[in-house]
């Protein structure tokens, strides 16, 4: 059989080769937490982008300086659970006079909410809506609102409402109904 040396030889070179090229691989793709990886490392698929925060209403601020001119104030917004988030808004209604029920729950106020500068102020897309219904001073500074309690001086920011399936604007989270900065 003067083939058979051939083929043996054949296939420890192929086992060679094999054990060759997963050592090749193995010391091309290791690499410490500190370094790069030796090899060229390419992907099948382009990484995913995140979508840019919103911008004017509902984008979290630290203080005014931060916010754009048509959502000029930082307000806190009190949530039942969880931390009070700080985001611009602007100010849709200032001066109003308004008067509590019983209950001590808010009346519509004199004059009414000016809800066009919310919507002017929103660049966060159809998937949510916007509404003036934010308390942010009043006098008497009664924290929480006193019953049958006429209030003057009020002034109210704009909230991001939650849409369909709590759907929020990208950099914000629908809490309460609300969409606030995350």
């Amino acid at each position: 059989m003067p083939g058979r040396p051939h083929l043996q030889q054949r296939q420890r070179h192929r086992r060679l080769l094999l054990r060759i090229c997963t050592v090749a691989v193995l010391v091309a793709c290791k690499h410490d937490d500190d370094k790069p990886p030796d090899a060229k490392v390419t992907l099948d698929a382009a990484a995913p982008v995140d979508a840019p925060a919103i911008s004017g209403l509902g984008q979290k601020c630290a203080s005014s300086t931060e916010c754009p001119a048509n959502a000029p104030s930082c307000i806190s917004y009190k949530l039942s659970t969880g931390p009070s988030p700080k985001y611009c808004t602007p100010l849709c209604l200032q001066g109003a006079t308004m008067m509590t029920d019983a209950q001590g729950n808010l009346s519509t106020p004199t004059p009414p909410p000016d809800t066009a500068k919310c919507i002017a102020a929103y660049s966060g897309g159809a998937g949510a809506s916007v509404a003036c219904v934010v308390p942010i001073a009043w006098t008497p500074m009664d924290n929480p609102f006193k019953a049958s309690t006429t209030y003057t001086n009020l002034s109210m920011g704009c909230v991001i409402l939650c849409g369909t399936g709590n759907a929020c604007p990208s950099g914000t989270s629908c809490i309460n109904g609300g969409c606030f900065p995350t």
